[in-house]
């Protein structure tokens, strides 16, 4: 599978077309502010989104980086279509973004707003919570993403 820079209108259309938010009046935006408790202080801050393409350039998997704050770059909407899940690919595009938006040696944390049903895979790859409670089936976490070369 190849991951590529792809822009916003694809990611946005990319999330309508698998219904990753299920709620059709959704106002998907470009940069996201305050998630439960936490706030970013940038208002304009450095943003990449990334595809998974297969071999036939079909997109089956979307995500954006945005920096978060001075120590944390956050993972938006990891989302890997569903007939492509349970084999790895989310972990693999999030690792190869991450390589292209920070690099290799880059020892700053990776922050995710985690859906009460992606805990599990969140846990079983590095993250950790942040905070002390759930809010609209949501919690804070992170991982160090120091140690990408073992993984």
């Amino acid at each position: 599978m190849k991951v590529k820079q792809i822009d916003f209108d694809t990611l946005k259309d990319y999330w309508i077309e698998v219904d990753h938010f299920k709620d059709p009046n959704k106002r998907i935006v470009e940069v996201i502010r305050y998630l439960g408790p936490h706030t970013t202080p940038y208002s304009g801050p450095k943003r990449t989104a990334y595809g998974m393409y297969t071999p036939d350039r079909e997109l089956i998997g979307a995500t954006q980086l945005v920096q978060w704050n001075e120590s944390h770059v956050r993972y938006r909407t990891l989302n890997i279509r569903e007939e492509y899940r349970g084999v790895g690919l989310g972990w693999q595009l999030l690792r190869k973004a991450w390589i292209d938006f920070k690099g290799l040696d880059s020892t700053d944390n990776l922050f995710g707003w985690i859906r009460h049903t992606h805990y599990d895979w969140a846990e079983a790859h590095g993250f950790t919570v942040i905070d002390d409670c759930w809010i609209d089936g949501h919690i804070g976490m992170e991982r160090k993403m120091n140690d990408l070369r073992q993984t």
